[in-house]
């Protein structure tokens, strides 16, 4: 027994150039047009028996609706599907699908509510973490996303879940790609030029096989450098860690990519599988990454404790004593030529100084890198600095 499809409203949803692109990707070709309201598209099934239909040239036609209706059903009949199956591939066609399976579900296809609420948390964390590394490639990613991120991430779309377990899906959409129209209206323009939500899937995909590869080599040599040499490919802390979660949330957790059909996919539809025992390991890389990746733009506050050399031999390295963000803390500095005078003296005066920089942690011990902008205070009127003053 064969379902149609007869719900108008949504057939008149269906984007006519999601759904031109879907049938060129079929095997469907464009032999003509019907006036000028309709191209007329023809196809042969295994059986080499040849089938015929129009697509409506505008969105906008009265019948619109009932020719998408006519479509759904014309390639149910040739592909041998059901028109819901090829309904649902029609509405995602615009869209790089990003499916995260949870093997823990139970026969009925449920799992816990807080572990639901939880998935639908870490899915977003990885592809944001995907489309930082789209930006720019980091160990880990800190405070606010960039603004073309935040952008990104704002457009994307939960699909339905689906039968097998249970499966979250993320609808990434993608810009179509108009090869002919693009070289006629745009002869300036670079065909292998890519939307951003597409660079975003790719490096996505890229990010997540080389964090698999990571992981064997990880356990074979019992070292975490494998990961560090990922970096440029996409990984980083933050992916580490949401998919560590996503794992650790049941059995593992599967996570697929299927490519829109309106622009040609890097490769072949993706599939990445991680363990529970897969989760160990990528929570040791991210607390590794974090501690390697410096914090931009700090402030520290407080006193010169500390020359490596002494005043007339000064190289430029100190120790300060001072606040950030309200905490106290003990930070390895190394000043540019002008500031050299500048830090000795506040040293030998016991001044209060105030310092930006870059925070890196190297197993114990904290460093500024990249000092900057360094005041000394000649007078400190400040009872908050009491209990560190040297």
């Amino acid at each position: 027994m064969r379902v149609e499809i007869r719900d108008q409203e949504a057939l008149a949803r269906l984007s006519l150039l999601d759904v031109r692109a879907y049938l060129s990707s079929q095997r469907w070709i464009a032999v003509g047009r019907y006036g000028g309201v309709a191209s007329i598209y023809q196809r042969k099934d295994d059986s080499g028996r040849s089938h015929e239909l129009l697509l409506p040239m505008r969105e906008d036609l009265a019948d619109y609706a009932a020719r998408m209706g006519d479509i759904v059903g014309t390639v149910a009949l040739v592909e041998d599907r059901s028109e819901i199956s090829v309904f649902h591939d029609l509405v995602r066609s615009g869209f790089d699908v990003v499916r995260f399976r949870a093997p823990n579900a139970d026969d009925a296809g449920t799992i816990a509510l807080q572990n639901g609420v939880a998935l639908y948390d870490h899915a977003r964390d990885v592809v944001a973490a995907a489309a930082n590394a789209a930006v720019k490639p980091k160990r880990a990613y800190r405070g606010n996303s960039s603004e073309i991120t935040k952008e990104y991430l704002d457009t994307l779309r939960l699909g339905q879940t689906e039968v097998g377990s249970y499966v979250l899906t993320v609808l990434s959409p993608v810009q179509p790609a108009l090869e002919s129209d693009q070289k006629s209206l745009f002869p300036d323009s670079n065909p292998g030029d890519e939307p951003f939500s597409r660079t975003v899937t790719r490096t996505l995909s890229q990010s997540l096989r080389a964090a698999k590869n990571a992981i064997d080599e990880a356990v074979a040599t019992g070292k975490l450098d494998p990961f560090e040499a990922a970096v440029d490919s996409g990984v980083s802390s933050n992916l580490c860690e949401a998919i560590a979660r996503l794992a650790g949330l049941g059995s593992g957790v599967d996570i697929s990519l299927t490519w829109s059909r309106v622009r040609m996919g890097p490769e072949a539809n993706t599939h990445y599988k991680f363990t529970e025992d897969n989760a160990r390991v990528l929570s040791e890389a991210a607390m590794a990454f974090r501690e390697r990746e410096p914090q931009a733009d700090i402030t520290i506050e407080g006193f010169v404790i500390g020359l490596d050399r002494k005043p007339e031999e000064f190289d430029g390295k100190a120790k300060i004593r001072g606040f950030i963000d309200g905490k106290v803390k003990t930070l390895s500095a190394e000043f540019i030529l002008p500031d050299y005078r500048k830090v000795v003296n506040a040293h030998d005066q016991k001044l209060r100084v105030r310092v930006d920089g870059d925070l890196v942690k190297r197993g114990p011990f904290q460093y500024l890198e990249n000092a900057r902008n360094l005041v000394v205070f000649e007078e400190d009127d400040s009872s908050a600095f009491t209990r560190i003053r040297p």
